[in-house]
This record gives structure tokens, sequence and C-alpha cells, in this order.
């Protein structure tokens, strides 16, 4: 059974997927593989934790548009998406 954010999927075609990093079922990085896959040309913003492990590389090679380190400040939410979805 695929997990329920990559299920979510199905049927869906949104215009940007954020997803952290570090989730249960898939993480961010399967996220944005199921995305690349099933809706090409989504962007996919990934968030991590300023202490949290992540890889940069995998992360460019699972398809992500970018990433935005916890704690953020609204603002720059907003700015990065709207960036992406230029």
């Amino acid at each position: 059974m695929r997990p329920r954010a990559t299920r979510s999927l199905a049927g869906e075609r949104p215009e940007l997927v954020i997803a952290d990093v570090h989730m249960p079922g898939a993480d961010g990085y399967e996220v944005a593989e199921a995305v690349a896959r099933q809706l090409p040309g989504t962007p996919v913003l990934l968030l991590v934790g300023t202490f949290e492990v992540f890889d940069t590389d995998r992360a460019e090679a699972a398809g992500a548009a970018g990433f935005l380190k916890k704690p953020f400040d609204s603002q720059e939410l907003l700015r990065r998406a709207k960036d992406l979805l230029v």
C-alpha cells in the first residue's frame, strides 16, 4: 500500500506541492519522486528542520524544486511559493 501522501496525488492537479522531509510513511524525497513521476512539471518545495539531516543531492535527484529550513517566516514561504509558480 502506498503512503497517504503519495496516494492523495491520484486525481489531483496541484500547482505546487509542499512536503516535509521527515514525515512518517513517505518522506519528502519520496513525495518529490512521486510528484515527478505522476505530475511532471509540478514543483515540490521541501521543508526541513534546522537541526535535521538534509541531503541536497537526494532532493535534487528526487526532482525537488527547492527547500526551506524551519522555522521560517510565513512571508518567506509565500515568496518561495510564488517564485516556484512563475
